[in-house]
């Protein structure tokens, strides 16, 4: 999620975001993940990806 500028450069649809809004949508991830479960951030850093998005209680399938 690099926001529109970088999507219509790359041929995506603009859909709004602002530029890098991937960084504070990975650091909310992280930080609900912890707090949810109880882990700090060494033991966070070395988890998957798919472990904390999957547990981190912000997204849903």
């Amino acid at each position: 999620m690099f926001g529109d500028t970088i999507a219509k450069e790359q041929g995506y649809q603009p859909v709004g975001l602002s530029p890098f809004a991937g960084y504070a949508v990975g650091y909310q991830a992280v930080q609900s993940f912890m707090e949810t479960n109880n882990v700090g951030i060494v033991e966070a850093t070395l988890l998957g990806t798919d472990e904390i998005l999957s547990n981190c209680g912000l997204f849903s399938k």
